[in-house]
């Protein structure tokens, strides 16, 4: 007997999502730590050595999660014209960041940062330097070049990739559609030829923004085939693909995923991270216990909030160890700025967010060139969907 998850919507990549988060959170504020002047070594230090390696894989699994929920969404009906998914995507991503980027931007005029030659040299170099408004303005947009674009708030990198899959994700999804074996093809090609123009100019991994139009074009091709590999990921969910081989037994089930997470944090490759972390959702959505705690409140709650606390956690960290530091030291700011930005954030994603994915399927709506429909779903075992409840599916964020 098998049942229906509702509507295509996976609450579990919610809180996977929330968990990636949260995990950036922790590697940012690790960081700070470990290398502030002023840190004694403890025994904790190896443990905080290990939460430092969080971020950029977190990162990478954000890339993957949009390329599997867009592409869910486009094979629901939802965004068959481009008008319709851009107008959705512009009202997704842009209120949360002009508010995000606007009140961080108070925050560093508030504070004046000038001198912080106590403080982290991370820090200093992203929050010790003059801001314009013209700059400010131009990292709103997400259309910057500048490298300087990113050091205000250093996650700003990867909204610009966001954006710029977002403007070419109708045409791969057609193409996904059509044959999995050409889009993943068109995923490794980029890849590739990312990888060797980034090369060519003199980068090395990891990296996060160009200088030039030639090394922005090599980036944004670099990480392409991580929203490829989500989008093929929902392809093979949607044609039942490798079910019969996923073991019944829960322990199993959850050894696997256990192993997969290991190996992505232990990995030293991107190229290699981007098929783990793959593998890694396509495991969660087919159920089992990671499944199952994915689905529990706080991990939810993380996933309602993700996208603004990934927008301002480290705004609020900057601002933190610049107020708190000398107070309070450093190990009470970087506790106290997570609270902080989980409060902001919440309240962002209620205020901000919210209003905003509403407003974006109005406007849709208008564009669609077709009604929506529900064009995709998920057969599960009755004991992994009994798991969840009788709950109602909530519409797919991203």
């Amino acid at each position: 007997m098998t049942t229906v998850r509702s509507q295509g919507h996976f609450e579990s990549l919610d809180g996977l999502r929330g968990a990636a988060a949260l995990a950036v959170v922790i590697h940012h504020s690790a960081n700070v730590y470990l290398h502030t002047e002023t840190r004694n070594g403890t025994l904790l230090t190896p443990i905080l050595r290990a939460l430092a390696r969080l971020g950029h894989p977190a990162v990478l699994l954000f890339f993957v999660l949009s390329g599997f929920v867009l592409y869910v969404s486009f094979l629901r009906g939802h965004d068959r014209s481009y008008r319709s998914f851009l107008s959705r995507r512009v009202f997704r991503l842009y209120p949360a960041l002009i508010v995000a980027v606007a009140g961080a931007a108070l925050l560093h005029w508030f504070q004046s940062p000038q001198n912080c030659s106590r403080f982290d040299p991370w820090v200093a170099s992203c929050w010790c330097h003059d801001l314009t408004v013209g700059g400010t303005a131009r990292i709103m947009s997400l259309l910057g070049l500048r490298a300087e674009d990113n050091l205000f708030n250093p996650v700003l990198w990867s909204l610009f990739i966001e954006m710029r899959f977002s403007i070419v994700f109708m045409l791969l999804a057609v193409l996904c559609q059509r044959s999995c074996i050409v889009i993943f093809g068109v995923g490794v090609a980029a890849y590739l030829g990312g990888a060797y123009l980034l090369a060519s100019l003199g980068y090395h991994e990891p990296f996060l923004m160009g200088d030039s139009l030639a090394s922005t074009v090599g980036v944004t091709l670099f990480y392409l085939l991580n929203f490829i590999l989500g989008m093929l990921v929902a392809e093979f969910l949607h044609k039942r693909v490798g079910y019969q081989f996923w073991p019944r037994s829960n322990w199993v089930k959850t050894g696997i995923v256990a192993f997969l997470l290991v190996l992505g944090l232990a990995v030293n490759s991107d190229i290699l991270r981007e098929f783990v972390l793959a593998a890694i959702i396509f495991c969660v959505c087919l159920g089992g216990w990671f499944d199952t705690l994915l689905r529990q409140r706080p991990f939810l709650f993380l996933g309602r909030a993700s996208y603004s606390l990934y927008l301002i956690h480290l705004p609020i960290l900057f601002a933190m160890t610049s107020w708190l530091q000398p107070k309070v030291g450093i190990a009470a700011a970087v506790l106290i700025a997570p609270v902080l930005s989980l409060i902001a954030a919440r309240a962002m994603y209620s205020l901000i967010e919210v209003p905003g994915i509403n407003a974006g399927r109005r406007v849709a709506s208008r564009f669609a060139g077709r009604p929506i429909g529900s064009d995709f779903a998920l057969h599960e075992p009755t004991t992994v969907a009994s798991s969840s409840g009788n709950q109602t599916a909530r519409p797919v964020r991203q």
